[in-house]
């Protein structure tokens, strides 16, 4: 595996690739919303006995989510489960009380974020438990190592809090162990400090670097290479690796040339093929890949492919690549909720069962967990995905209507990064000038303050003109100032002609 991460110039974004393909992004922004792992201090602000759950109050965005089952008073009480169960959430929670909380899902366009309050703190090795007691080992692990590290459980120091052990951490010793919980327990301590010190709702938890997040949401040790565009991004990985052999560690890579790292290791183009709606198969047919209020509907079609044998051939070998690559579009375009695959209809009942032993095998290489729950009686495919994150969608995308209907453009923030990484590209350049080209709704929305931020960017003076495009943005000039003087009086006079006016 590898790790390209484009931290340069604008929003921070990486890439996870497998075999030369990315399968999956990642995105840090500071207009994002609240991400999947932060915690909060939040106040209750409504409980429903109906649906045995809370809103809660934490500082910004929606109100989040929390069900009875995600809290510790709930979790703690010592009753069978059946009586448990019975207990209405009034009996744990109350209207106006403060608690510390985390995000289990982000908040979307519809809904605020699911939290939960027992709160997991990750580390390399581990993930400290606050208030939750116990030793548990990750189910990868052979049953002879857990008892190994069952039987080591006292010499802990978790004084009644809890620790989970990754696979990793079941390789390293127990003083390397213990220094990271004491670790993630002085981090625990400073977010409880923080809680005390606010007044009111709001984060506690610290920020991490970006990279960081990447590397906790990724399997450690089948990263053989790390690519970056900054000096600072390059340490932070290599702490991140501090502990291990040096023969374990990946490569490190610094990315020096002014050209975008995402361009040069060829992930840009893959994002823009996760946001196309079809997506090629190598023998020619497709996928027709659209997202609606209830779904995610795929339709698998054979395209440009004829076979060299039979239909029937032809067909079942469509379906299986078909559905690996089903798979891999979930994944990198990072789809969730319920999805349904309209397969080419099979006639034998091995190929469909081929086909769905294809989709488990493939779902057990997805970090989020994926139930499958085989052909309906109407021959379509029915699974489900968890939620984690934004998907590609939502977070580069807005609807528009068309005279066809809903459509969807680039969004204005995603506008807005775009001009600056391709502005960051003539940062060591020696131009005195630069005029660059933007949509007519990004310049007529964002106004002065568009030019303002972005001309931060630029070594030089940066003249802003406009076109009535969507989504192409495109560096007109660079050079003397002079000539970028007279290009941006020409570009601005036919604006004008369109009635746009800005004089910067």
């Amino acid at each position: 595996m590898e790790l390209i991460a484009n931290m340069k110039s604008g929003e921070a974004r990486a890439a996870l690739k497998h075999n030369g393909r990315v399968t999956e992004f990642f995105f840090e922004s500071a207009m994002d919303d609240t991400a999947a792992g932060e915690i909060y201090k939040g106040r209750v602000v409504d409980v429903l006995p109906g649906m045995d759950a809370a809103f809660i109050d934490i500082g910004k965005g929606k109100k989040g989510y929390l069900h009875r089952d995600n809290i510790m008073s709930y979790r703690l009480l010592k009753e069978p489960l059946a009586e448990k169960k019975q207990r209405g959430i009034k009996d744990f929670i109350k209207k106006g009380e403060y608690l510390f909380v985390q995000v289990v899902k982000e908040e979307t366009s519809s809904k605020g974020a699911k939290l939960k309050e027992n709160l997991s703190l990750p580390g390399k090795y581990c993930v400290y438990l606050p208030d939750e007691p116990g030793l548990f080992i990750s189910q990868k692990v052979e049953e002879s190592v857990k008892e190994e590290w069952l039987e080591q459980e006292e010499a802990l120091p978790l004084n009644g809090d809890g620790l989970i052990m990754r696979t990793e951490g079941t390789t390293q010793s127990l003083d390397v162990i213990k220094k990271e919980i004491f670790q993630l327990q002085s981090l625990w301590q400073d977010i409880v400090i923080r809680g005390e010190e606010l007044s009111s709702p709001g984060k506690v938890s610290q920020e991490e670097h970006f990279l960081t997040k990447c590397l906790t949401s990724t399997p450690l040790e089948h990263v053989k290479r790390i690519a970056v565009d900054t000096r600072e991004a390059v340490e932070t990985a290599k702490a991140h690796f501090s502990g291990w052999e040096p023969e374990k560690r990946p490569e490190f890579i610094l990315f020096k040339r002014p050209e975008n790292i995402f361009s040069k290791e060829n992930v840009e183009i893959e994002l823009e093929r996760a946001l196309k709606p079809v997506a090629w198969l190598k023998s020619g047919g497709f996928l027709q890949i659209e997202k609606t209020e209830m779904c995610i509907t795929i339709d698998v079609n054979t395209g440009r492919f004829t076979g060299k044998h039979d239909l029937e051939h032809t067909i079942v070998k469509t379906n299986l690549e078909a559905a690996a690559e089903v798979m891999h579009q979930l994944r990198v375009r990072n789809l969730s909720g319920m999805v349904m695959i309209d397969f080419i209809r099979m006639n034998q009942e091995k190929d469909r069962q081929h086909l769905i032993q294809v989709l488990e095998e493939k779902a057990a290489e997805d970090p989020q967990k994926i139930r499958i729950a085989g052909f309906s009686r109407l021959g379509i495919v029915e699974l489900t995905r968890q939620r984690s994150r934004q998907s590609l969608e939502e977070h580069m995308l807005e609807p528009f209507g068309t005279e066809y209907g809903k459509g969807w453009r680039l969004s204005e923030k995603e506008l807005m990064e775009r001009s600056k990484r391709m502005l960051g590209a003539w940062i060591e350049e020696d131009v005195d000038a630069i005029v660059l080209e933007v949509p007519d709704r990004l310049l007529a929305r964002e106004g002065r303050a568009l030019h303002d931020d972005l001309q931060q960017v630029v070594p030089g003076r940066l003249f802003i003109v406009s076109e009535p495009k969507e989504q192409e943005i495109v560096v007109r000039y660079a050079g003397s100032l002079e000539v970028a003087e007279q290009r941006n009086q020409a570009l601005k006079a036919q604006m004008k002609q369109r009635g746009i006016d800005f004089r910067f």
